[in-house]
C-alpha cells in the first residue's frame, strides 16, 4: 500500500547517476489523470504500470528517430518516476528524464501531452472505463488542453526534486478500500543497469556486503 524503502533508496541512488550523467539537462515531467471518478481512479491504479510503460515507450521512439535523424548515436531513455498517491484517491505521475540535446528537449516539451492523451484514450478504450470521466458526470475526452501537464528543467537538485515525492508517497497509505499502483516507481533499463553498477562500485569500498547495504 506504500513505497518501499528499498524503492525510495533505489530512485535516490538513480537521480544521482542521472545528475552525474547529465548534469543540468534533467527535465521533470508531471502527468495527471483528467478524470475525477473513483472508477478512474482505481483503473488507473490497475493499469499504472501499462500506463507508464506505453507513455515511456513514446519517448523512447521519440530519442531513438531524433538521433537517428541527426546521425547522433542514441544511449537510449534514460528516466526514473514515481506515482504520487494523494489523499483523495487521484494519482499523479512524475518523471524525471535526461536528455543531453536541447532540440530533443524541445520535441518531447511539445508533444508530451500528446502522447499522454493517447495513451489514456487507449487504455479507455480497453478498459471500457473513459479515464476523462468527470466526477459531474461530463466527460474532458477530445479536449487537447487535457490532460494538465508540465515538462521543465529541473533547477535544483535532481535527487531534492524526487526525494520530496517519495517522502510523500511513502508517508501516505491512502484512504482505506482504495487501490495503490500495481508499483509505486520505474526505472528505464539504461538507467537501472547504471545504477545498479554504481551501486556495485560503491559496495566495493566496504569490506562486506552487509555494511555496503547498510550504507
Amino acid at each position: 500500500m506504500q513505497l518501499t524503502a528499498y524503492g525510495g533508496h533505489t530512485l535516490r541512488e538513480a537521480c544521482a547517476v542521472l545528475e552525474q550523467k547529465f548534469g543540468k539537462n534533467v527535465y521533470f515531467n508531471t502527468l495527471t489523470l483528467p478524470g475525477s471518478t473513483r472508477e478512474v481512479y482505481d483503473t488507473a491504479a490497475r493499469e499504472s504500470t501499462g500506463l507508464t510503460n506505453a507513455y515511456m515507450q513514446r519517448i523512447r521512439h521519440a530519442i531513438k528517430t531524433f538521433c537517428a535523424s541527426s546521425g547522433i548515436e542514441s544511449e537510449g531513455l534514460y528516466a526514473c518516476g514515481i506515482w504520487e498517491w494523494q489523499e483523495r484517491g487521484a494519482l499523479h505521475f512524475h518523471l524525471v528524464v535526461g536528455i543531453e540535446h536541447r532540440k530533443l528537449a524541445l520535441y518531447l516539451k511539445h508533444n508530451h501531452r500528446r502522447w499522454w492523451r493517447q495513451v489514456l484514450e487507449t487504455y479507455s478504450d480497453a478498459t471500457g472505463v473513459d479515464l476523462f470521466q468527470r466526477e459531474d458526470g461530463g466527460s474532458w475526452r477530445g479536449d487537447d488542453t487535457k490532460p494538465v501537464t508540465e515538462w521543465a528543467k529541473v533547477k535544483t537538485s535532481v535527487e531534492a526534486y524526487v526525494s520530496k515525492y517519495v517522502a510523500k508517497t511513502a508517508r501516505k497509505a491512502g484512504l482505506e478500500g482504495w487501490i495503490p499502483p500495481k508499483k509505486f516507481w520505474t526505472l528505464s533499463t539504461p538507467l537501472r543497469k547504471e545504477t545498479i553498477s554504481a551501486r556495485m562500485q560503491v559496495g566495493c569500498q566496504f569490506d562486506t556486503p552487509e555494511k555496503a547495504q547498510e550504507f
